[in-house]
């Protein structure tokens, strides 16, 4: 009988019951507001990136701050803790990264690429913001996948990946949280740098 080796999976690191970590959470029956609020009011450090929309009401244009990515929240806690506000927030939800060959586990976010995110996500003037669903891109998307730094005005410091120019004057540039979503942001190209190829 012949044997066969199994290559063993690595799987992504597990964070410890008591590790404090930015963990993506579901906000279910769209209630992303509602959760951000009542955290909020408890101390917790949670993250709601918003955007800012026209509706129309009662025959009105109106603006409105709406959730960018729906059914998504940041907390920056323990397991511990969250556990413990699941017991009253019943619609906080853990979003799961499910690996082949490894047990379902919490989808955390390391502290570096959420304050790139929080960056990207601000919310300020002057910056078109479009989402990518499930942090994937085509390959034709992203011609050469260059990474690049912002180095000036309200973005300074972010990082990403060149997608494209878009005319003469600016890059689109993403922004990449691992399973969860991409942002793509349009960037004055005065202000965009080259990073070191990975």
């Amino acid at each position: 009988m012949q044997k066969y080796n199994n290559p063993v999976k690595t799987c992504s690191v597990q964070v410890s019951e008591t590790d404090i970590a930015w963990y993506a959470m579901s906000a279910t029956y769209r209630s992303e507001l509602k959760i951000h609020s009542d955290l909020q009011s408890r101390g917790v450090e949670c993250y709601l990136p918003l955007q800012t929309v026209e509706k129309e009401h009662r025959g009105k244009k109106i603006k409105v701050r709406v959730p960018l990515v729906s059914n998504l929240i940041f907390l920056h806690s323990s397991r511990q803790v969250i556990r413990q506000l699941k017991l009253s927030i019943p619609h906080l939800q853990y979003k799961i990264l499910r690996e082949t060959g490894c047990l379902p586990r919490p989808i955390t976010v390391p502290d570096r690429d959420m304050l790139n995110f929080i960056k990207a996500t601000g919310g300020f003037d002057g910056v078109q913001v479009s989402v990518l669903r499930d942090g994937t891109l085509s390959a034709a998307a992203i011609p050469a996948g260059t990474r690049v730094r912002v180095t000036g005005g309200p973005m300074d410091g972010l990082e990403g990946t060149l997608v494209k120019t878009t005319g003469r004057k600016n890059h689109s540039l993403v922004v990449t949280l691992d399973k969860l979503c991409s942002i793509q942001l349009v960037i004055p190209r005065s202000l965009v740098e080259l990073l070191p190829a990975l």
